[in-house]
């Protein structure tokens, strides 16, 4: 009877670990794709606006919102939620600088935007 409560133990150990590694390998995934997403549409956010194209720019900060809005849930899973909550008040602001008289404005506030999603990333993988 001890040979077998031991192999079950041993059996629960690898069954544990499995899931561990497998939720790790998710968070990367999930962390790293959404903020290389979100990087990927600021950039795009900002070319409109070089291009003075501020209708594209405000749609762009509309659909950032929306994306955000919808999947941070998943990075709050990872990341503390202080940071996403930072990150969510600094895109809402986007629609309101964009036009020509707050050009400058919003592409501070996109750089601010992609200051912390790098910050994010790194404070992430650092930890692993």
């Amino acid at each position: 009877k001890k040979g077998v409560l031991c192999m079950i133990r041993i059996y629960a150990s690898i069954v544990i670990l499995a899931l561990v590694a497998a939720l790790t390998f998710t968070g990367n995934y999930a962390v790293k794709t959404h903020i290389h997403t979100f990087s990927n549409a600021l950039s795009d956010i900002s070319a409109a606006a070089q291009e003075k194209d501020f209708t594209k720019t405000k749609a762009q900060a509309v659909t950032l919102i929306e994306n955000f809005s919808a999947h941070k849930h998943v990075l709050e899973i990872f990341i503390k939620r202080d940071y996403i909550a930072n990150l969510a008040v600094n895109l809402n602001g986007l629609p309101a600088y964009a036009n020509e008289d707050n050009a400058s404005d919003l592409q501070t506030e996109i750089d601010k935007a992609s200051a912390q999603l790098t910050m994010m990333e790194h404070l992430f993988f650092r930890i692993l």
